[in-house]
């Protein structure tokens, strides 16, 4: 009994110091998450998708950083991959305020007028009128107007 009672406890503290090592980071407090919006900032894509890289390693269950990512690779021509960014965003997070905007201004470029519609109701429903509610909704009235 005492020896499986050792084993037990050994097995224990293995698990144990091996999910220390494998807990992630907050991404909000990793530098290269600061470079990454610096780098939007500047409109630097590709400097901002390699440290968003780094920060979903680290991180990625991050909503944040996966929004983030979906909007570096929308701005630099990768739909496909943006469009995956930005759903992991809203499954993780589904009240994530930018990640709705920036999908539904994604589906406005790619001339979905039905799907930007569907996220602006839902950022309606989450924030009434919040700054990505007003964007996605001045958007959306200009992309009516003018028909791609």
């Amino acid at each position: 009994m005492l020896k499986y009672l050792a084993s037990a406890l050994i097995l224990t503290a293995c698990s144990t110091a091996f999910a220390a090592d494998t807990t992630p980071k907050d991404a909000a407090t990793l530098p290269e998450m600061k470079v990454a919006q610096e780098a939007i900032k500047a409109k630097e894509w590709a400097k901002a998708i390699d440290n968003l890289e780094s920060v979903l390693r680290a991180d990625r269950f991050s909503a944040d950083a996966n929004s983030l990512m979906g909007f570096a690779l929308r701005n630099s021509g990768k739909w496909d991959q943006s469009f995956r960014y930005y759903n992991e965003a809203l499954r993780l997070d589904a009240k994530h305020t930018g990640a709705h905007e920036y999908i539904g201004q994604a589906y406005l470029q790619r001339g979905n007028v039905i799907k930007a519609e569907e996220h602006l109701t839902k950022l309606t429903a989450i924030c009434g009128t919040c700054d990505e509610a007003k964007s996605l909704a001045t958007a959306l009235a200009d992309a009516k107007k003018n028909p791609k």
